[in-house]
């Protein structure tokens, strides 16, 4: 049985889940000196790494938001342009409208004016050679009685 004693005081000695007291010691001060290090330098470069990181995206995303109610301004004011733009050529189309009529208005006008002294012109002028015809014919008229009555004159009546 020595045998087994041997075993049994070789396996209580050596327990890998129960380390050996200084082995506990040195573990210990070798966690608090990493943990120490890691609270001291990483964690604060972590930290300012993720803050970084937040402030971008919330920055990125507060400049999207500026951006987007920019281009809604921009938006607002280009419709209002446009809206404008529509109602003033509206006004010149309509503007030129109302010239258009007015001069075509007054080319009537003009026209009716010109044709009014033709006609007037030529019934004046008409009648200024109706009688000028008229005196012509009674001149003739006349001198063709008087021929007449010179050929049917006996001859000694004639002078």
């Amino acid at each position: 049985m020595p045998a087994a004693n041997t075993a049994v005081v070789l396996a209580s000695e050596f327990n890998p889940v129960v380390p050996k007291g200084d082995e506990l010691v040195i573990g210990t001060i070798a966690f608090l000196i990493i943990f120490t290090i890691f609270w001291k330098k990483l964690l604060p470069s972590i930290k300012k790494t993720l803050d970084e990181r937040t402030d971008a995206i919330e920055g990125g995303m507060q400049r999207a938001e500026e951006a987007q109610a920019a281009a809604a301004a921009l938006q607002e004011e280009y419709q209002r342009n446009l809206t404008e733009a529509r109602h003033e050529a509206a006004k010149i189309t309509q503007h030129a409208r109302e010239q258009g009529a007015e001069i075509v208005a007054s080319m009537r006008a003009d026209g009716t004016e010109q044709r009014d002294n033709l006609v007037a012109s030529g019934r004046a002028q008409l009648a200024t050679q109706t009688k000028d015809w008229e005196t012509f014919a009674q001149t003739v008229t006349a001198l063709l009685s008087e021929t007449r009555t010179v050929t049917h004159q006996p001859e000694g009546a004639r002078s």
